[in-house]
């Protein structure tokens, strides 16, 4: 259902190409870029309805059946060993360090993207109609900021000069500004 792509950097310099895939049932793979070879298979956080990668190597992914936003530390995340540990449920000390996470959103989220200043932006499709904006680097318990628009949206997407822009399920188009 998810996917999303990621160069690193290897050990010589070297570009090294990773492709994340997710399926709805909750099952995440890394895949090698070059050869398609899978290089590990392990369990999601939530339900994989997309992928957003950020900065700093964390997949987010949205969790639609779950209302949850999740994170993976691909860093961290490297192999079956490092990657085999249940998800962290919350946000805070104790719970940002873990490899895997899961945070309870305020409602259903659909599509999802990360803007310029590494915050990951959901579209509402359940519970709120509202457009979600999560803030890693907030104080636990305010990360989220909610934009109410009154209708359900689909897919979004953040642009280079400060907008994010998301797909109203059968009413157009709506553009919030990131800050």
């Amino acid at each position: 259902r998810a996917a999303a792509a990621q160069d690193t950097i290897g050990p010589d310099g070297e570009v090294r190409p990773f492709v994340w895939i997710g399926a709805y049932n909750g099952l995440l793979w890394k895949i090698d870029g070059t050869t398609g070879a899978r290089i590990l298979e392990t369990q999601s956080p939530t339900s994989n309805y997309g992928f957003a990668l950020d900065g700093v190597g964390n997949l987010w992914i949205s969790g639609l059946g779950d209302q949850a936003l999740g994170r993976v530390d691909t860093m961290r995340c490297v192999d079956v060993a490092s990657c085999s540990a249940a998800a962290c449920v919350g946000e805070g000390p104790g719970f940002d360090g873990c490899v895997k996470q899961q945070i309870p959103a305020p409602s259903g989220p659909y599509g999802i993207t990360v803007d310029f200043a590494q915050r990951i932006w959901l579209a509402g499709y359940q519970g709120t109609n509202a457009i979600m904006r999560y803030d890693p680097r907030a104080a636990p318990g305010s990360r989220f900021g909610i934009v109410p628009i009154g209708f359900m949206t689909g897919g979004i997407a953040a642009d280079a000069v400060g907008w994010i822009w998301a797909a109203g399920y059968e009413q157009g188009v709506v553009r919030i500004d990131a800050d």
